[in-house]
């Protein structure tokens, strides 16, 4: 049988109800989600919509630590590991994916009277050629692409130690957090900042959620904050969302709006330590949660994928 994580799955379906979260927001208060919506509103619903939104937006990071926990730790010393981890959970997830966005498509055929049948549009969403008629699940497409390459990466972060990694970690995270966020700043302050960026090709560096999966298993498996103290990981926790909800003002206020997203450091950073207290959870005093939350946790894919239907029909509904 295989062996449960309470803190994992903890961190599972907290991850799972901010992504549902966030998505019921975006359809409740979608003419807030441009300046001119944002700035109609009354205080309460500012404050509301900034903390709600930078909140949910942890639910990606959470979900990355722990594919780099659970993944990372796995031991591909063979071919043969790594055939049966392509066969084993690589390709149950492509299938699982492309019938979905098959099920999806006909749905949205159902509900959205705007939307037309076309079997070439249809062959090329199931076969990643393009974007699913479902804004969420642009995530799959991404975490499959990672699949491929992680029984590789498995096998550098348990050879090498994070202070041996830390030059190209820190060169990802510069041209990946650093660059387009500063952009933003400058421009806001009346800065020309319109063209920082690095032409550096680093993609195989993984990227914004390369990096996220890495730090999953440094966090889980190394504990490599484990000398700091909660409160501490708390205050940081806390300043690292305020911080995000001033960027996303900032964000609102500018000509071109932007969206807080996970390639900004306050994200980066509040969903480090949000994933760091909870790998100190142990179990909760009853039981009967206990099980609710590994009930939840085995069912948050299902979850994930039933719930963006919901929210269409009471996009088209209401």
């Amino acid at each position: 049988m295989k062996k449960r994580y309470l803190n994992l799955d903890l961190a599972r379906t907290i991850a799972v109800i901010l992504i549902i979260s966030n998505h019921v927001l975006s359809a409740i208060y979608v003419n807030q989600t441009n300046y001119a919506g944002w700035l109609s509103s009354n205080l309460f619903e500012k404050i509301f919509i900034l903390v709600s939104y930078i909140l949910s937006r942890l639910g990606v990071p959470l979900f990355l630590f722990i594919t780099g926990a659970l993944i990372l730790e796995k031991e591909f010393n063979t071919k043969e590991d790594i055939k049966k981890f392509y066969k084993k959970n690589l390709l149950p997830l492509v299938l699982c994916v492309c019938s979905w966005n098959i099920i999806y498509y006909f749905f949205v055929l159902c509900v959205d009277p705007t939307f037309h049948f076309s079997l070439k549009d249809l062959i090329y969403r199931v076969l990643f050629m393009e974007s699913s008629v479902m804004p969420h699940m642009w995530y799959m497409p991404m975490i499959i692409g990672m699949y491929i390459f992680l029984p590789f990466v498995s096998i550098i972060v348990k050879k090498f130690k994070l202070k041996d990694l830390l030059f190209p970690l820190l060169v990802v995270t510069v041209a990946s957090f650093l660059l387009p966020n500063l952009k933003v700043f400058l421009t806001f302050f009346g800065y020309s900042a319109t063209n920082i960026q690095s032409i550096l090709d680093l993609h195989f560096g993984g990227g914004v959620y390369g990096i996220y999966i890495i730090l999953g298993y440094y966090l889980y498996r190394n504990q490599i904050l484990e000398k700091i103290k909660s409160r501490y990981l708390w205050l940081i926790f806390i300043f690292s969302c305020l911080f995000s909800c001033c960027y996303q003002m900032i964000g609102y206020m500018s000509s071109k709006p932007n969206i807080v997203y996970y390639d900004f450091f306050g994200i980066l950073i509040a969903g480090i330590c949000l994933f760091e207290l909870i790998r100190r959870f142990h179990q909760f005093s009853k039981d009967k949660l206990n099980k609710t939350i590994t009930y939840l946790s085995r069912n948050a894919l299902a979850l994930y994928f039933v719930h963006r239907p919901l929210v269409y029909i009471y996009i088209y509904t209401v």
